[in-house]
């Protein structure tokens, strides 16, 4: 956090907000995640990396600040602005959203949306999570154990994912069990 702090401070661009928003929300402050992410100048974003920053906004509003409503909400509002093209990242929140809501069938049936190979890394592992965890709450366990295993390959190959990997084995322990 406080390296991205320092290339902030020093103009490095987008990416710097962006691990610093990372950063402090795994530390758990939510709100300062948020601020970091509002804090992206809005000239220096294409319509993609906008639609990957309302990800990392609504999971982080959903994560960390514990508030649903307003994750989707942020998600909802891209999604109109957004241009067909650009809108991975938005897909993908929804299997998240539905997953991380005790939906299993609403997150499944958003995931059959999703072109995993289009998302950013981090976006990527977090919609295989979310997909994990709603096949294994289903018991799709071969589904589950099938997308656990394309989040280990998406963490293992990105600097930013890596630390996905804790959760990933969360959610296939859970469709094991």
């Amino acid at each position: 956090a406080r390296l991205a702090d320092a290339a902030i401070g020093a103009n490095a661009g987008p990416e710097a907000y962006l691990i610093s928003a990372h950063a402090l929300s795994w530390l758990g402050l939510g709100q300062q995640a948020d601020d970091a992410l509002c804090a992206i100048p809005d000239d220096e974003l294409d319509g993609a990396q906008r639609a990957r920053v309302a990800f990392l906004r609504a999971a982080n509003m959903l994560c960390a600040m514990a508030d649903p409503l307003s994750a989707k909400a942020i998600v909802d509002d891209a999604m109109q602005n957004a241009p067909g093209d650009t809108r991975d990242c938005l897909v993908a929140f929804h299997t998240v959203y539905w997953a991380a809501m005790g939906c299993p069938d609403a997150a499944r049936a958003a995931s059959l949306a999703v072109a995993m190979d289009r998302l950013p890394a981090i976006v990527g592992a977090v919609t295989a999570w979310a997909i994990t965890l709603a096949c294994g709450d289903a018991g799709r366990t071969a589904d589950a154990l099938a997308a656990a295993e394309a989040g280990y390959a998406i963490a293992e190959s990105s600097f930013d994912a890596a630390q996905m990997r804790f959760v990933i084995a969360d959610a296939e322990v859970g469709a094991l069990l």
